[in-house]
């Protein structure tokens, strides 16, 4: 999800209108309401996204594979995966009974046209699709209804020995192994069961219908076997634990389970980053693996890297000696096993090194095969879009894999972290698509006259391995309708800069500049542009300091960087907003380690750091922008981690007495709301300020519901002004406000709805 909602995102006093301040209690709030123009862009330019998670196939040309798209939605391919493509990907609209959304992990089938998909609705219930997989529409779903005590139940894995016995498995709300065994066309919660002991179930193969083993792990961390009949009650199944010695790690699971007889399987999975596969009889899969003949029943490996942490996601054998493995590791790429498990400590896996076409980097979830020269396997790349592997796995590279790109009618997203507006009809905004799967986020720029941006072409910036396949924008700043820069950090960990006229915007103009000596990774937040040769960045470095970049963008370089002397009992800090009104003179704000606002001003390439430590609102606050309209007279905004915080005047003089809280008021029915309740858990956030005039001035952000809101005034009284929500003359059923940017007789305000991000005249 997005950074600034993912965590990928508060303190106080009164402030009088005169120069004077004071300590006091919070300022009251009641809500105004004010018509808010949204103009939603659907993001039509840029694709869609989304994720398959499990395959089968009942010949080389008749697969079926599930997933979930953008949309919160189950994602089916069906047909010859050889020819797949996003015209032949269907999305099942799930309706308000599963809580209008849902995700597929795992399909089997007993003929092309008798096929069966677990997996989880909204409503944390378990999740069936069953019957002919190329004519499924929300008609053949059920939900299996476990009551209150399952909810937050997912069923992960299923395998029928003939249309009317499946077994599925997953868990349960209270994490204990879940089984639905019978006829699925028929499943209640009355043939659900529950496993006491604790753990969950990722994987079940049945090879008649009196012989199951189900794999994952248990309360301790250890392997769980299962094995019983599905004409059985699940409860009377024997459940076998895999005691890892000490010689490994003692954290543990099996991911996936073949077998090609009731006494010969192979199941796979991992050992805290170690290749691990177990094969034989399952019923024999217990007690201490030191008494194990190894390696030809229990194989742990790391021969991929000696940097470890692999794992295995998948295997299906069409022999017992001939069998495929797949799993993702470190580096984010794919990985196979083919041949005889008892040998594969002995051959080590093959990376699959994927291409910028890719997005340099992705996963992959399961495989299938009818035969050892005819399988596929499935995930997602870095670009979000599913990736598919076909063919013979012996020979696999990166020829034989294949992205679906998915349209747009398959859901995707975009935040806008950033903002400015040089007129009222020349604005840029950046932010960063919302990324699902294994995928970065990546660039997100869109520009020209906010008043058109509801059929303008959002532009997304694929960055290459060099950015570590992707990349985000966190903020920009211009100084001409052609002239920008913008500022974030990539999939390396290190800053990032695009300068120059935005229309035109490629990865090309996209720079990595290398922290160089100040640690190994770091980003920047915000900047403040005076002229095209002159701009401030800010951030945070590797050794957890504030970082400035100055200079002339054209030319930064890693010689540019320098840190802000912060206090040892601070513990570091990061800057998250700046406001230059010369090349001498700049403000920066951000927070410390300790939990406290600070503030930087002067010179940016010699900035002398205050902490503002609070106490009046609470114990930790950050703020989060700042805007200057003069030397001596600033606004920053920022939350106490519950309510809004404003401290306006001459930051020169400025101390924590100072500070302002807002108190926000419950939202009204008509306001736009319910996104997150994450970090506000009473109030909200102030997350962006910009002003027209040096007497009118705007704070934006968003409230504990998830809610926009913002406040309007002098710059020295929005501490005393009531908290705005707007209300939208577009339909806009949630939404976020992130950033926003005035001229001299509008401004502009950016935000996030889900698939879409729009921009708003307030």
């Amino acid at each position: 999800m997005l950074r600034q909602m993912n965590g990928k995102k508060l303190l106080a006093g009164v402030l009088l209108i005169s120069s004077l301040f004071a300590v006091s209690a919070a300022v009251s709030a009641s809500s105004v309401t004010v018509s808010m123009n949204a103009i939603v862009n659907p993001l039509s330019a840029i694709p869609g996204q989304g994720s398959l998670q499990g395959v089968t196939c009942t010949s080389a040309s008749a697969c079926v594979a599930v997933g979930s798209d953008f949309n919160n939605q189950p994602l089916v391919l069906t047909g010859n995966p050889a020819t797949w493509t996003a015209t032949g990907a269907k999305e099942i609209a799930l309706s308000s009974t599963f809580g209008s959304h849902g995700s597929l992990a795992a399909v089997t089938c007993t003929s092309a046209t008798a096929c069966v998909a677990v997996g989880s609705d909204l409503n944390n219930q378990p999740l069936v699709l069953a019957g002919n997989p190329a004519t499924w529409t929300v008609a053949q779903a059920k939900q299996i209804t476990l009551g209150k005590s399952g909810s937050g139940a997912q069923l992960r894995s299923i395998s029928c020995p003939s249309a009317t016995s499946c077994v599925a498995v997953g868990s349960d709300a209270k994490y204990q192994p879940l089984v639905l065994a019978g006829n699925p066309a028929t499943w209640t919660v009355a043939q659900a069961s529950e496993i006491s002991g604790g753990g969950e179930l990722d994987s079940v193969t049945c090879t008649s219908t009196t012989a199951c083993v189900a794999v994952g792990s248990n309360q301790n961390s250890q392997p769980l076997v299962l094995v019983g009949s599905p004409a059985t009650s699940p409860a009377t199944w024997t459940a076998n634990e895999i005691t890892v010695d000490s010689s490994y790690s003692t954290l543990a699971s099996l991911k996936s389970v073949t077998c090609v007889s009731a006494t010969s399987c192979v199941a796979v999975g991992d050992n805290n980053g170690l290749l691990m596969t177990v094969t034989g009889n399952p019923a024999n899969w217990i007690g201490d693996p030191t008494s194990w003949t190894l390696p030809a029943d229990v194989l742990f490996t790391d021969s991929v890297s000696t940097q470890g942490d692999y794992t295995f996601s998948g295997v299906t054998c069409t022999l017992i000696t001939t069998c495929t493995a797949v799993g993702t590791d470190i580096n984010s790429l794919p990985f196979f096993e083919t041949g005889d498990p008892s040998s594969w400590s002995l051959n080590p896996p093959t990376e699959l090194t994927l291409t910028s076409n890719f997005g340099s980097s992705g996963s992959i979830n399961s495989i299938a095969c009818t035969s050892a020269t005819a399988c596929v396997a499935v995930g997602s790349d870095s670009n979000s879009q599913p990736l598919v592997l076909s063919g013979i796995p012996a020979s696999w590279n990166v020829a034989q894999a294949k992205e679906i790109v998915l349209t747009s009618t398959f859901g995707n997203g975009a935040a806008l972290n950033g903002i400015s507006c040089f007129s009222i009809s020349a604005c840029v905004a950046v932010g960063s698509t919302v990324a699902v799967g294994s995928g970065p986020l990546q660039p997100v720029t869109v520009a020209g006259n906010p008043a058109a941006w509801g059929s303008a072409t959002a532009r997304s910036i694929t960055l290459g391995s060099t950015f570590g396949g992707g990349g985000e924008l966190n903020a920009i700043s211009c100084t001409s309708a052609t002239f920008c820069v913008g500022v974030g950090d990539d999939k390396n960990g290190q800053p990032i800069t695009l300068s120059g006229n935005p229309t035109s915007w490629t990865a090309t103009q996209a720079k990595e500049i290398s922290l160089g000596g100040l640690g190994p990774s770091g980003r920047l937040n915000a900047v403040s542009c005076t002229s095209s040769t002159n701009c401030v960045a800010v951030g945070i470095d590797g050794n957890r300091l504030p970082l400035v970049l100055a200079g002339n963008p054209a030319t930064w370089a890693s010689i540019n960087f320098s840190e802000v002397a912060i206090a040892p009992n601070q513990y570091g800090g990061k800057l998250t907003g700046i406001s230059c009104t010369s090349l001498t003179n700049c403000v920066a704000v951000g927070y410390d380690f300790a939990g406290q606002p600070i503030v930087a001003t002067g010179n940016p390439s010699g900035l002398v750091e205050t902490e503002l430590a609070l106490g009046t609102f609470g114990t930790q606050g950050k703020f989060r922008a700042v805007t200057c309209t003069s030397a001596t007279t600033c606004v920053a905004v920022g939350d106490d981690l519950q309510q809004p915080l404003v401290l306006a005047g001459n930051p020169a003089t400025w101390a924590a007495a100072q500070i302002v809280e807002l108190s926000v008021s419950a939202p009204v029915a008509t306001t736009v709301g319910q996104l997150s309740t994450a970090f506000f858990p009473t109030g909200g956030s102030l997350a962006s300020v910009s002003c027209s005039s040096a007497t009118s001035c705007i704070a934006v952000g968003t409230d504990a519901q998830g809610g926009a809101m913002f406040v309007k005034g002098t710059p020295t009284s929005l501490g005393t002004q009531s908290i705005s929500r707007p209300l939208a003359t577009t339909a806009v059923s949630v939404a976020n406000f992130g950033a926003v940017s005035c001229v001299s007789t509008a401004c502009y305000v950016g935000g996030y709805t889900p698939n879409a991000f729009f921009v708003a005249s307030l």
